[in-house]
């Protein structure tokens, strides 16, 4: 069972991811030409909310005996939403520290990424236990960045962006460790694809914003 996981991380997964990181990129483009920045932003809220109503129609299923997972085509498709409405954020730091610094954020996000991904998937550590000690962390975090838009101090917001790579850096190491131990099967395959998307696009964005402040 832990090999064939394992070989499901390597052949289904990454690939997946690496496809949902170019959805997520026409989405942007799409954005960019077409859909208003007043639009776009709420795009996020409207994954948010679809993710919710996926949730409970799976419980539901559940109940009722069957198995549901979200399929690849839904995964995709929130992907697409979440490239449309970041493109705003993205637009901001292109014109406050210029596309050289937003491409050098991804080459910095994809290359943390790749090493933890790698090592999670190699090592004989387990992280799958780091859950619920991540889940208060994340909380504590929307919070502290919900108080920041009234605390405008670098100091503050570095602290927030350091906070906000560390807690999805160590999200990369728990995903990919779950996935090695949890009875991982190909149902699991388009939520372990969103689950790393999202892991390495909060990464990204948390990479900009230190970058943004330390250029300013």
């Amino acid at each position: 069972m832990y090999s064939t996981s394992k070989n499901l991380i390597i052949q289904s997964v990454f690939p997946k991811f690496v496809g949902s990181l170019f959805i997520a990129f026409i989405g942007m483009m799409i954005g960019f030409a077409f859909i208003p920045a007043s639009v776009a932003v709420f795009m996020p809220f409207v994954v948010v909310v679809l993710l919710i109503i996926s949730f409970f129609v799976k419980l539901r299923k559940r109940k009722n005996g069957y198995s549901s997972y979200l399929s690849l085509k839904t995964v995709y498709f929130f992907v697409f939403l979440m490239g449309i409405g970041i493109y705003p954020s993205i637009a901001f730091y292109i014109s406050d520290i210029g596309a050289v610094y937003v491409l050098l954020a991804f080459a910095i996000t994809t290359i943390v990424f790749t090493l933890l991904a790698v090592y999670a998937y190699i090592t004989k550590q387990d992280f799958s236990g780091l859950g619920s000690f991540l889940f208060v962390a994340l909380i504590s975090l929307i919070l502290l960045n919900i108080a920041g838009i009234w605390i405008q101090t670098d100091i503050f917001h570095i602290g927030l962006s350091l906070a906000g790579i560390l807690i999805f850096s160590a999200y990369v190491l728990h995903d990919i460790s779950r996935m090695k131990r949890s009875g991982f099967s190909e149902e699991n395959v388009p939520e372990a694809v969103l689950d790393l998307f999202l892991d390495f696009l909060n990464i990204f964005l948390d990479i900009l914003r230190l970058i943004s402040i330390f250029k300013d």
